[in-house]
């Protein structure tokens, strides 16, 4: 089981080198992570939408991105993204550990912590803001010449954060009440509940009981924060984490559906082919090297 690759609500994961620590993704439909599943990280991160439209949820509030918007997750945020078909979009994150010069620390300090906030979605009313990260993506994913591609990384990087931080002093989605910060902390430990539980027989009933909810409210509170419901969440999670077997290992269909939480394997094929379009075993066979 320790070479699967599970995605985790929170995630932590060392970006690049310890002198860089960044990472650049490019996804498609090919990508086994196409759809972004609900998550978080202390770490910022950038989206671009290269084609189509992306629908982008940041603590629970969801943006259109279509072709050539882009958009910055802060520290903390609980996001996921769902792309229409033939989207393409891009990612880059930023690790924790990225160096920054003294002066512009206490900047990105009060960033990370929140006690500053920026405009998470640029669109074409901020054209130098969308400069700035494409700038980031380029010289991230085509410059080639050592040296130059960290100083125009670092270039990007700088002239983003400067001008995010001086003209567009407003989140969206971080400047909220007292009671909206205690829903997104409540749906985190649902979802970290779900992530170290999935295998188990988990009800209605329990997963509320993790935040002291009725069931009609939970309901209605789990539908909010993730656009999905508490089952429909459920059944997508162990349908991933059962992608990772198939995709990692040559398991039996049945085992990979009972390690996932499934216990009737015609359900878990329905399940299967309903969120994946195919059926478990021709996902394992087009997933083979």
């Amino acid at each position: 089981m320790n070479n699967i690759n599970y995605i985790h609500i929170y995630e932590d994961i060392k970006r690049g080198t310890a002198q860089f620590p960044i990472e650049f993704y490019h996804v498609d439909e090919s990508h086994p992570r196409y759809v972004m599943e609900l998550h978080w990280h202390i770490d910022f991160e950038f989206v671009r939408v290269l084609r189509g439209a992306l629908h982008l949820t940041l603590n629970g509030v969801t943006f259109e991105l279509t072709e050539g918007m882009t958009a910055f997750i802060p520290s903390g945020i609980l996001h996921s993204a769902i792309p229409e078909e033939g989207c393409l979009y891009d990612c880059t994150v930023l690790g924790q550990d990225m160096y920054y010069p003294e002066a512009c620390w206490q900047w990105v300090k009060h960033l990370q912590r929140h006690e500053c906030e920026v405009r998470s979605v640029y669109g074409f009313d901020a054209p130098h803001m969308r400069h700035y990260i494409w700038e980031l993506f380029d010289a991230g994913m085509t410059e080639r010449d050592a040296g130059l591609y960290e100083l125009r990384v670092r270039g990007a990087l700088y002239g983003f954060l400067s001008h995010a931080l001086k003209d567009y002093p407003h989140s969206e989605i971080t400047s909220q009440t007292p009671q909206s910060v205690r829903q997104i902390e409540q749906i985190k430990q649902v979802l970290e509940f779900i992530e170290s539980s999935y295998p188990l027989s988990l009800t209605l009933d329990q997963l509320a009981a993790t935040v002291g909810m009725s069931r009609k409210y939970f309901c209605r509170f789990f539908k909010k924060m993730t656009t999905r419901s508490p089952i429909d969440y459920l059944n997508h999670y162990r349908i991933e984490r059962a992608c990772d077997r198939l995709r990692l290992s040559d398991i039996a269909i049945a085992d990979a559906a009972e390690e996932v939480g499934f216990h009737d394997l015609s359900y878990f094929i329905k399940m299967f082919k309903q969120y994946k379009g195919i059926t478990p075993k021709q996902y394992q066979l087009q997933m083979k090297p």
